[in-house]
């Protein structure tokens, strides 16, 4: 078997799994090359990141919060307040990523 790979970039939009289809024309040495009929090809299974058929060729997901909510402990003044986020997202969190929390003005 032949195994060919290239890196193209995804869409900035969501899209389905796209059908990858396969075709070829072989060199017959003479004036006409020999056809080989367009077949679909099988996609890959498999979860990726946390989306679920992730390795399904063009599958593509925008990263977005699914729960994201804020609360605290203690409303009275100077006192010790626990803040409480909780977050869940459609996909997993490669190694590297960042979350920030902002707008926790008038702490200390």
């Amino acid at each position: 078997p032949y195994t060919i790979s290239f890196v193209v970039r995804n869409s900035a939009t969501a899209q389905v799994a796209q059908t990858v289809t396969l075709s070829a024309s072989l060199d017959s040495g003479g004036v006409d090359d020999s056809p080989m009929p367009e077949v679909d090809m099988v996609p890959a299974t498999g979860d990726i990141l946390g989306v679920t058929n992730g390795a399904s060729p063009m599958l593509v997901v925008v990263p977005e919060f699914n729960v994201n909510n804020a609360g605290q402990s203690f409303p009275l003044v100077s006192a010790s307040n626990t803040i409480a986020v909780t977050l869940s997202t459609n996909t997993s969190f490669p190694s590297g990523s960042t979350i920030t929390i902002a707008g926790l003005t008038g702490t200390r």
